[in-house]
């Protein structure tokens, strides 16, 4: 079966370590505990200072301190200022368009007062009165 997953491969960090025999249990007993420890070899004088160990030590690397490759951040910048600049363009679009038609209105209140009653008037004498004739007969009227 494949899967689309790479596999995770295990990355190592061998290390030396040169310490006091107190100090190189710590070191074991902390990579134990992390459950890190691969490998460690056996401890040896060092040969600079007889009052100290060296051995080899293999600890499997943590994963977020691995250094693997990267690729740059995506820059989203141009996309938010692109977004910002199309709702400045659209409010400032709604902005004109109000303050054309309060111009326009201003300008014309009287037409714009008589096309309203006209048509309130119109539909006053559309509908009648609850169900009765209003007294003005067109072609098909039976009322009269």
């Amino acid at each position: 079966m494949t899967t689309s997953r790479p596999r995770t491969v295990a990355r190592y960090e061998d290390h030396t370590v040169v310490a006091t025999p107190a100090e190189a249990a710590v070191v074991l007993a902390t990579a134990q505990r992390q459950h890190r420890l691969v490998y460690a070899s056996a401890p040896r004088t060092w040969p600079a200072d007889p009052s100290k160990v060296m051995f080899q030590l293999r600890l499997v690397a943590m994963p977020h301190l691995t250094a693997r490759p990267t690729r740059p951040a995506r820059r989203r910048r141009w996309g938010v200022l692109g977004l910002v600049a199309v709702g400045l363009a659209a409010a400032g679009g709604v902005l004109w368009l109000v303050i054309t038609v309060v111009q326009f209105a201003t300008a014309n209140w009287q037409a714009l007062l008589g096309a309203v009653v006209g048509l309130a008037l119109a539909l006053w004498f559309a509908a009648g009165r609850a169900g009765a004739c209003p007294g003005i007969h067109c072609v098909g009227c039976k009322c009269g």
